[in-house]
């Protein structure tokens, strides 16, 4: 039993007034003997006891009418099988929308089973009953948002727009989208709330591993307003096999491109079936056609394998490459990956020079110029780099809107005064990219003061004094090649085609790495294990610091090959933050700036359920950025833009899906038993019984 007033519970203690009064008229009074009243005696005595019955039936009455008062204001409710459903349901039907729920088994996707068992209960309401029916996914989506009667012409309305629903490509989160349908304003208060889930029963997405979190929704049950069930239909076949080859990733050797530059695009492929796949290809694809295809080999159950494509972009450009498995299989919303590359035209940095000479050979930045594919001025020749470096000294500095470039470097010019510091840091944190190389002019103390700051400056470590000398090239260390997992070192650990492990250093800065964090990365470290080039992210962009120059006056690193990669590298490793994330996870939000100032401020974005959602321009920097945080589901997404002469261009955008969706590994009867006792859900086969 519950009440909807419960407050009115605090007026039963007046329900003993007719008891005190009862007993008040009971009690005893002084008898004076009167000699007349001697023969009345006999007739009274028969009556008293019809009084004295009359008195109890009268407390009794009192009683009943002050507890029937106080339990109308309290107004219980009963929920009671002995006689039915006993009143008006408010019935919320939620549908299981995951990607798994496209699986077919027998020739029909598990999702319409769910859509026939949600009709055949809809049917089944009446037309005193409230109904609603949401989508649940990775975010709760109602397909009715308000609660409507069970007309025949509602009922009719849901059944449509049951037929209009299909099942995406995200997990689910059961027990969030339980948990709303639990909080959600009852359309009638005297009504039993009846939630029914259909689901497939796939395991991923009810957290089974945490049975405790259950709890929580047993408290929503416990502590409702109103009377409240929680049941469960599971349309799956968990004795059933599944066939399915699934694209668990797609990702390119480099987000960032110049045209003309190779690219390897890369799909790994696993068999999360039951059974051996056969042989097959993998189709690559862009929106002006075919890339090409790859050859997949039969896979075991829980296998994978890569597949690769080499690739080049002749224009600038925002590309979707789609790959996709042919032949079919169980679960065909999983044959397929995309990815959004960005091939860019320009990327400008600003190198700051500690020591400019006329002479680039004798300047601090000239060998960096050369490797990015800026001649001599006295040489002639077209541009023909990607990245357009503007050169200033340390002076100039001030001069400079930060925001222009997509990275700066510091070419031995360390000692900057501190408001320059300060811009440096607002412009790394805001996503711009800093390199800095330390040399001659560098004093390791005031460096310390300056740059590490007790750990909040743009240093992640303290320095310590330098080590060698310059002047004696007998004696020097060795670079120990880098291991290929980290980005930026992915191809200088190719030693048989770059030559780093030749590079002989013979003065260098030290960095006390006992006050490093955790997230510091080494880049490159001596024979001996002392970090040479550390990274570390700060605020959306990150920071190179390196213990050598670069010019060739404490090592001979820019005269060697691996210098020129070096260079290019780590320029596109400090460069991406500030481009647009074309590929965001689930749930990041999504940013894109454009410099073109003729564009509307007012654009908008269409998510992969084919919905608009208007955005409105902000400003950064002098270039207009367009904000986008509800990437809850996965998909592609599509950004319109038009310009003041309605000239409309669309960027696309990914954001990836949950690749444990693709895992069909069933509920098995323990877990249900375990979320059931602790949820205090049902499941069964007639859920308004």
């Amino acid at each position: 039993m519950s009440f909807l007033n419960a407050i009115f519970l605090f007026g039963l203690p007046l329900a003993a007034l007719p008891v005190i009064i009862h007993l008040f008229n009971r009690r005893r009074r002084n008898v004076v003997r009167w000699g007349a009243m001697r023969f009345l005696m006999q007739a009274a005595t028969r009556r008293r006891r019809i009084w004295r019955l009359s008195d109890l039936l009268l407390m009794l009455l009192r009683l009943a009418a002050i507890l029937a008062i106080v339990m109308a204001l309290a107004q219980p409710m009963v929920v009671s099988s002995w006689l039915g459903a006993g009143g008006p349901r408010d019935v919320i039907v939620v549908i299981d929308a995951s990607m798994s729920t496209d699986r077919l088994v027998d020739s029909q996707s598990l999702f319409d089973r769910q859509r026939e068992q949600a009709k055949r209960l809809i049917d089944d309401l009446g037309e005193e009953d409230m109904l609603r029916v949401m989508l649940a996914s990775s975010a709760p989506e109602w397909i009715t948002p308000t609660a409507r009667p069970a007309t025949t012409k509602n009922k009719r309305e849901a059944a449509g727009l049951l037929n209009a629903a299909e099942p995406s490509e995200a997990g689910v989160d059961v027990y969030q989208c339980l948990i709303q349908a639990a909080e959600t304003e009852p359309a009638n208060k005297r009504a039993t709330r009846v939630i029914v889930l259909i689901t497939d029963g796939h395991a991923h997405g009810w957290r089974a591993e945490t049975p405790g979190l259950w709890k929580g929704l047993q408290g929503k049950i416990n502590a409702s307003a109103m009377p409240l069930r929680v049941n469960v239909i599971n349309v799956g076949d968990p004795e059933r096999g599944a066939t399915n080859l699934a694209v668990q990733s797609i990702e390119a050797s480099r987000a960032l491109l110049s045209p003309g530059e190779p690219v390897v695009l890369r799909a790994t492929i696993e068999n999360t079936g039951d059974e051996a796949s056969k042989a097959t290809l993998l189709e690559w694809e862009i929106a002006e056609g075919s890339l090409g295809v790859t050859s997949l080999a039969p896979l075991q159950p829980g296998e994978q394998t890569p597949a690769e494509l080499d690739h080049r972009f002749a224009e600038p450009g925002v590309y979707e490459i789609t790959c996709r498995i042919e032949g079919g299989d169980d679960l065909a919303l999983d044959d397929g990956g995309r990815l959004v590359v960005e091939v860019v035209g320009r990327v400008p940095v600003l190198v700051v020079d500690g020591s400019p000479d006329s002479e680039w050979s004798q300047s601090e930045s000239g060998y960096l110029l050369a490797a990015l594919g800026r001649l001599p001025e006295r040489a002639e020749g077209p541009w023909r780099s990607v990245f357009e470096p503007k050169v200033v000294d340390a002076n100039a500095l001030e001069n400079e809107v930060l925001g222009d470039y997509h990275a700066v470097v510091l070419a031995d010019a360390a000692d900057l005064p501190r408001a320059q510091l300060e811009g440096l840091s607002r412009y790394v944190r805001d996503g711009g990219g800093l390199w800095v190389a330390l040399g001659e002019r560098t004093e390791w103390e005031e460096f310390n003061r300056s740059f590490y700051g007790q750990g909040r400056g743009l240093s992640p470590v303290p320095l310590q004094s330098p080590l060698g000398d310059a002047d004696d090239r007998e004696r020097f260390i060795t670079i120990q090649p880098p291991l290929a997992h980290h980005p930026a070192t992915r191809l200088l650990g190719d030693t048989e085609r770059l030559d780093l492990d030749r590079v002989q250093i013979y003065r260098r800065h030290r960095f006390d790495m006992g006050r490093a964090g955790e997230d510091v990365s080494v880049l490159l470290s001596a024979m001996e294990g002392d970090a040479l080039v550390i990274e570390q992210g700060l605020g959306r962009g990150r920071v190179v610091i390196q213990t050598v120059p670069l010019s060739p006056a404490w090592s001979n690193l820019p005269i060697c090959q691996s210098y020129v990669v070096m260079a290019r590298e780590w320029l596109w490793r400090l460069a991406e933050p500030s481009m647009t994330r074309w590929n965001p996870r689930l749930g990041e939000p999504f940013e894109v700036a454009l410099g073109e100032r003729d564009l509307r401020e007012e654009a908008a974005v269409i998510t992969p359920r084919e919905r608009e959602i208007e955005l409105v321009a902000g400003e950064r920097a002098g270039r207009m950025v367009f904000h986008f945080a509800r990437t809850i589901w996965p998909g592609p997404y599509r950004l319109v833009v038009s310009d003041r002469e309605g000239v409309t261009q669309s960027l696309p955008f990914q954001v990836w899906r949950d690749v444990e969706e693709s895992n069909l590994e069933p509920l098995t009867g323990e877990m249900m038993e375990t979320i059931a006792n602790e949820a205090g859900l049902r499941f069964v086969d007639d859920p308004l019984a």
